[in-house]
């Protein structure tokens, strides 16, 4: 059967630039950077959802047909940062709206496995480039169909 998944808290440094939320083990300093990065975001086709006055979601879409969630809190308690980053995260959900009508090319190319793997493989995913961005899939999503 399938492993249970342990839910536990992780204390991330976030950067927003643009419509990309990149998110690090620690602050990131000149020679760090792709050390301590854990993960970026592609805001595009996201949302927010309100969970509690501590904290928000924020809700990824894969492939059109999963969702994968995100909790994030200020570490301090402050409302006013939680705010802030709420704020500046839904505009840049809001302006990613203009990316996700700007398709330029999409297509199947092989992608090498990322940063971690210890053996070199390829895979086949769907690439779409969008606006500024790259994005890939499993497979075709239905809307592109």
């Amino acid at each position: 059967g399938k492993g249970h998944k342990i839910k536990n808290i992780k204390k991330r440094w976030f950067i927003l630039s643009g419509v990309l939320l990149s998110y690090y083990s620690e602050r990131p300093t000149e020679g760090k950077e792709v050390t301590s990065l854990k993960g970026q975001l592609c805001l595009i086709n996201c949302r927010l959802l309100d969970n509690d006055s501590t904290s928000f979601i924020l809700q990824t879409v894969v492939e059109t047909t999963q969702t994968k969630e995100y909790i994030l809190r200020s570490i301090y308690d402050n409302k006013s940062e939680l705010t802030s980053w709420r704020n500046a995260i839904d505009y840049a959900i809001k302006i990613s709206q203009v990316f996700a009508s700007d398709t330029i090319l999409t297509g199947w190319m092989n992608k090498r496995g990322g940063k971690g793997h210890q053996h070199i493989n390829w895979k086949k995913r769907w690439f779409k480039l969008l606006g500024n961005y790259i994005l890939y899939y499993d497979k075709i999503p239905p809307t592109e169909n």
